[in-house]
């Protein structure tokens, strides 16, 4: 068999399975759609997205047989039993397929969720499973539909294969090339999925905030792969909150606590910083750690224009992440449940970013998202577009002014110029996050800086100052740069005297750490350890520094809390500015060998918990001798810690895994 005859037949075994994806697809809109009209171009949408999920599951199932069948025992021209082969291997994944999809039907009619990974939670009662299926569902129906489905298949291919094309001139060399060449062209393409740096992925179902939408697209052999690896058991986090129920909910202030739903439902308390209805911009710096900070005591004082506003705003000296990387972190910010995700962050897992968003209490405000590269990194779209209502993104391709970069899409100090050119526009009060990623290898530094200068530096000097060299060292001080340029540019605008502006960080940085924050090296705090600063124009705030802790979870309720909106809380955060939450603690949750560690501060007491693995660690910072030191007669305390710690561990899965509008 040439490669002719392997092209049409693989290309034929694609059209079936797109085929019968895409009749599968309209069965499930007629069948589940409750009624509601949806756009046409929703629906439009919904079936391309599909689509593209059809033509990448077909050719991930054609690609064996393409590099195979040149084997002279596989190869179908040669050898009938070959033919035979293929035939049953093909009508059987058709037949697999149709099973998979059937069973979907099933799944969301009885959860109303696409079916994914956790449905291997049945096969633990495999008979009473069985049971409910066969009295439930026209199983005999089904076996029919199966049985015509791969015998069709299986006759097809079968005379597809051993029937011989009409006699033609046989092809040149070139122009079998030619053919191999924009077949494997169409293959990649079908793979890949997209016209862009980052390829098809789940979250490109969540365009929308309305949940059907996205499931109509969703390919449920895709989706059960992709949640594979992310499958987690709540059952467990359940039994543990019901029996300590009582103290997260007395910590949180739950108004009405029921710990047989693990009700944490309350109202942010207001607790405005302007009598206006103020505009909101959120910047998230990349790795902008503490200790990095001239603000914080680092001698090589490389953040400057950051340096003056912290001392003019309000400052939480003692704000920590609970994770280290930036999809954890915005994860955390947005929903204020930390990203307790080992293997996988939580905005890659179709399971879990289903959230109830503080965001969406802003009512009457238009709300942006500017980030320079594609959302379509670590699925982030979803957790942005599927929950945040009338969200307006504004990513890579949206900045025809500003030219990419490197990797991580147009710089800084161009995102900050994009931003500014649209929210100068809003007529209505707006909430704005701008996502900065420049400070991160390559750490490329753009032609067009605005008067930026490189600085030559010891590299040695550098290390010992927390940076990754000189260019880690000019990549900090550009990301700073940038900062200034934006606030030069809103001091210009009209709402820049009704903004309140806060800046923080995904997360802290490794290495060294100078100053008066030492002793965060050796237990890895600086990983954690980042700024927030709330500051603007005409905020009735004196400049402050505040030493409660803080963690990112606080970050929208206490923005809610500034702008004075009663927002509905039902994660872990807390209102950093409601005198009631002055105590507290920090929560981190790292990977630890093949598990993880538990790191609970208060006061200046740490407690570390191997989960387990090694007995827990009690230790308080001594101020005479300057260090962490571990402390064994507090039971009392490390009980306290431990319990806070895994209470808050325990939630955040319990809330990762289950929509929570």
């Amino acid at each position: 068999m040439g490669w002719f005859p392997r092209l049409r037949f693989a290309f034929t075994v694609i059209a079936i399975i797109v085929i019968v994806g895409s009749a599968f697809r309209y069965g499930f809109l007629l069948l589940f759609n409750d009624g509601s009209k949806l756009p046409t171009n929703t629906l439009l949408q919904s079936f391309y997205v599909g689509l593209k999920f059809d033509i990448r599951l077909a050719v991930l199932v054609v690609i064996p047989f393409l590099a195979l069948a040149w084997i002279p025992l596989l190869n179908p021209s040669r050898s009938r039993q070959a033919s035979n082969f293929w035939s049953i291997h093909f009508s059987t994944l058709v037949c697999l397929f149709v099973l998979i999809l059937m069973t979907d039907f099933g799944h969301y009619g009885y959860l109303q969720d696409r079916l994914n990974a956790s449905a291997f939670r049945f096969m633990k009662n495999p008979l009473i499973s069985m049971q409910m299926v066969w009295q439930t569902y026209s199983v005999i129906p089904a076996m029919v539909i199966l049985i015509l489905a791969g015998a069709s298949t299986f006759l097809g291919l079968r005379r597809l294969l051993i029937t011989s094309p009409p006699a033609t001139p046989r092809p040149s060399r070139a122009q079998r090339r030619i053919a191999i060449a924009a077949a494997t062209v169409i293959l990649i393409a079908g793979l890949y999925g997209k016209f862009s740096y980052y390829p098809l992925r789940w979250s490109d179902a969540y365009f929308t905030t309305a949940s059907f939408p996205a499931n109509l697209a969703i390919n449920p052999v895709l989706n059960t792969i992709d949640t594979l690896a992310t499958a987690e058991v709540s059952v467990e986090s359940l039994n543990y909150l019901q029996e300590n129920y009582a103290q997260l909910a007395s910590y949180l202030g739950v108004e009405e606590p029921d710990s047989s739903n693990i009700n944490l439902y309350r109202t942010v308390t207001p607790t405005p910083l302007t009598s206006a209805t103020p505009n909101v911009v959120v910047i998230m710096m990349e790795s902008f750690a503490a200790h990095l900070t001239g603000f914080y005591g680092n001698p090589l004082k490389a953040s400057p224009e950051f340096d003056r506003i912290a001392e003019d705003g309000l400052v939480f000296m003692r704000y920590y992440t609970p994770s280290v990387g930036t999809a954890h972190g915005v994860y955390t910010m947005l929903t204020g449940i930390p990203d307790v995700s080992l293997n996988r962050t939580a905005s890659r897992n179709p399971q879990a970013v289903r959230q109830h968003i503080i965001l969406n209490d802003f009512d009457g405000y238009e709300k942006f998202y500017f980030l320079g590269g594609s959302a379509n990194w670590a699925n982030i779209r979803a957790l942005l577009q599927s929950n945040i209502n009338g969200l307006k993104l504004y990513e890579e391709g949206d900045f025809p002014n500003s030219p990419r970069t490197d990797v991580w899409g147009i710089s800084d100090l161009h995102l900050f110029e994009e931003a500014n050119r649209v929210i100068r526009e809003t007529r209505k009060p707006f909430f704005a996050l701008i996502h900065l990623s420049g400070n991160h290898r390559p750490y490329t530094i753009p032609d067009d800086n605005r008067g930026f200068e490189t600085v030559t530096i010891d590299e040695h000097f550098a290390l010992e100052n927390g940076f990754d060299k000189e260019d880690g060292f000019n990549s900090f001080r550009f990301m700073d740069h940038s900062l200034g340029f934006f606030m030069r540019l809103a001091q210009e605008e009209a709402y820049f005297a009704n903004t309140i502006f806060v800046l923080t960080a995904d997360n802290g940085e490794i290495g060294k750490v100078p100053g008066p924050l030492h002793r965060e090296e050796e237990p890895r705090l600086s990983y954690h350890h980042a700024p927030l600063v709330i500051f603007g124009p005409q905020l009735s705030l004196n400049a402050q520094r505040i030493d409660a802790l803080a963690t990112q979870m606080d970050l929208l309720p206490t923005i809610a809390g500034a702008a004075g909106i009663p927002a509905k809380n039902v994660a872990l955060g807390r209102n950093l500015l409601d005198p009631d939450n002055s105590d507290g603690y920090a929560f981190i949750h790292r990977r630890w060998g093949t598990g993880s560690e538990l790191v609970i501060l208060n006061d200046d007491y740490m407690y570390t918990s191997k989960r387990g693995v090694l007995p827990p660690v009690l230790e308080r910072y001594q101020q005479d001798e300057d260090k962490w030191q571990m402390i064994a007669d507090e039971a009392e305390r490390a009980k306290a810690m431990e319990t806070h710690g895994e209470n808050y561990y325990q939630a955040a899965k319990y809330l990762m895994f289950g929509e929570r509008k």
